[in-house]
């Protein structure tokens, strides 16, 4: 039964959809060699004297748009992210349809008709143009006409950096790599053919259906789930529906001087032994903000009672006090010290860079590590001190504590968050609910449609969106033990074949806890915190954030459920103890 149906209408219908853009660079390329002063066979001789016979001199942008159109939709046929540029085609067309007609107007013979079917001027179409156009409106204003025809196309086709982008040639590479791979894996292809037919049959709700692929593929044996999982997450962020990664601007790269940061490195290692702490400079990693040097302590040697010299190895403590020194001598501040680095053997002595380099959202979503990450909701961070991208995964965290003083860049980070989760997955995969007390931060999120009521605003509005929360987790628990499922995952794998829909993910962002525990620090820490220790599974998450981490704001009971805390610029070191539980944020 499956074979007769794909060898219906529809089966031929989407073949030669399939086949369309080879089809458009075969006809252009012949086209093109059609209109060449060269010898020409009979299927090129007469595509070139047709399109001279229709379009006169326009013969040749036609040709060329015919194949520029059909290189651009084998491109997006390779590249899902990559959006059509119907507006250039478009522009195009005025401009060529402007150009016959402008040209076959004002082109200096009697016989406009002749002039056409021997192929010059606009040919068949610039004389029909011609015709109606100045037959109604005179020479001059016909004239007019055609050039405003020929503006409103230039106008159209001018690309803007939220339309349409030229790729550039790396990206072109990775594209190319990444759609010769894919034909190598037949086996998951044919499997992932059959949810979409199930897709396809879900009866009026077309929009919900969509996602039904990506969770469907979380349904076959065990044995075959780890080949699944890769694709899956490789598939969701380039679904179609989903806003381009071009509506994000990127910001050019600073450049650095070699020379200068190893005249750091030599300073530093002079600055050492001024101290008597002989160290040397083994790494040297530069940040968009700062350069980590790795030290290696050094080994001092003393002679002992008995006259026998002794070897020991410079504390790492002794290095930790001279920061103010070393920051000094750099002519730098301020200058932080990490001892040890994790994982490594030696001290990492971070130095602000002379010109820090702006961090974009839209450089670190296009990285290699985010896009192999197999996140279901993955958070492009920002980069390391070595320039790396940071990309981590909230459904492991499971929620997220954040703290930093006004102007830290504390708004900037949850505003990257939410528009991060909004580019990756459709409404029907990921709901918000946003929490914005000072009200400027995040209501300019109001209209999205991944919203699930407008911003709350208002503290009593805040409490009852909690209450609800709660009340939705409760109801995702008793939806999970009729089909017992231990977690939101299997509960979407056996969704569909139990006739129900996919739940999706729920954040709750909270953009200024300080002021909702002030005005209501019962309910809120009461909720907040049950929310904290039982949404995980139901596919809730929290991210809390505040200007003021102190021990009223940031309870023992909310502290404990947020493992994973990230902190910028704070005020004093008791602040940073209790976000952090360490001293640093300070600085």
């Amino acid at each position: 039964m499956p074979k007769r149906k794909d060898n219906g209408p529809k089966g031929l219908w989407g073949r030669l959809l399939s086949w369309a853009p080879a089809l458009l660079i075969i006809l252009g390329l012949l086209s093109v060699i059609g209109l060449l002063p060269l010898s020409q066979g009979l299927v090129t001789g007469w595509l070139g004297r047709g399109l001279r016979f229709l379009f006169g001199l326009g013969a040749w942008p036609v040709a060329l748009l015919i194949l520029a159109g059909g290189v651009l939709a084998l491109w997006s046929r390779i590249d899902p992210e990559f959006l059509f540029p119907w507006h250039f085609f478009a522009g195009a067309e005025l401009l060529v349809l402007a150009f016959t007609g402008l040209v076959h107007l004002l082109w200096p013979t009697p016989d406009p008709l002749t002039l056409a079917h021997q192929g010059r001027g606009g040919g068949y179409v610039g004389w029909a143009l011609a015709s109606l156009l100045g037959g109604v409106l005179g020479k001059f204003l016909g004239t007019l006409a055609f050039v405003t025809l020929g503006l409103l196309g230039l106008a159209v086709l001018l690309p803007s950096e939220r339309r349409f982008s030229l790729p550039s040639p790396g990206q072109i590479w990775a594209t190319l790599r990444r759609g010769l791979a894919r034909p190598a894996e037949p086996s998951p292809r044919k499997k992932a053919k059959a949810p979409r037919r199930r897709a396809r049959k879900a009866p009026a709700r077309p929009a919900k259906a969509e996602p039904a692929p990506a969770k469907a593929e979380e349904s076959p044996a065990p044995e075959s789930r780890a080949e699944k999982k890769p694709r899956r997450t490789r598939r969701t962020p380039s679904r179609r529906g989903l806003p381009p990664l071009s509506l994000l601007e990127i910001y050019p790269q600073s450049k650095y001087n070699s020379a200068d940061i190893r005249y750091k490195a030599e300073l530093l290692e002079k600055t050492l032994a001024s101290f008597n702490i002989p160290a040397r400079i083994v790494a040297i990693n530069r940040g968009p903000v700062i350069t980590q040097f790795g030290v290696e302590p050094g080994y001092i040697e003393r002679v002992g009672r008995d006259g026998k010299v002794r070897r020991t190895k410079v504390k790492v403590s002794k290095i930790v006090a001279l920061a103010d020194d070393i920051a000094l001598a750099l002519a730098a501040s301020p200058v932080r010290i990490e001892a040890p680095v994790p994982g490594r053997p030696y001290v990492g002595i971070e130095v602000p860079n002379d010109e820090p380099t702006l961090v974009s959202l839209r450089e670190v979503m296009e990285s290699k590590e985010f896009k192999e990450s197999r996140a279901p909701l993955k958070l492009a961070l920002g980069k390391g001190v070595s320039g790396q991208p940071i990309v981590a995964d909230l459904t492991a965290m499971p929620h997220l504590l954040i703290a930093g003083a006004t102007g830290s860049g504390k708004s900037v980070c949850i505003n990257c968050i939410v528009t991060c989760l909004a580019m990756q997955h459709p409404p029907e995969r990921l709901r918000f609910l946003l929490v914005d007390p000072k009200r400027v931060e995040l209501v300019h999120f109001n209209g999205l449609p991944h919203l699930l009521a407008p911003v709350v605003v208002e503290v009593d509005e805040a409490i009852a969106a909690l209450g609800w929360l709660l009340k939705t987790m409760q109801e995702r628990y008793d939806e999970f033990a009729k089909v017992r499922a231990r977690n939101l995952e299997e509960y979407n794998a056996r969704a569909p074949s139990l006739g129900k829909e996919p739940l999706p993910y729920v954040v709750l962002i909270i953009d200024e806890l300080a002021d909702i525990m002030v005005r209501a620090p019962a309910e809120a820490e009461t909720r907040l915190t049950r929310l904290a220790q039982l949404s995980r599974a139901t596919g809730i998450h929290l991210v809390l954030a505040t200007q003021r981490p102190s021990v009223d704001v940031i309870t023992g009971l909310i502290k404990a459920n947020f493992p994973a805390r990230i902190s910028f610029a704070i005020t004093s070191q008791v602040d940073s103890r209790v976000i952090l539980d360490m001293a640093g944020a300070e600085r």
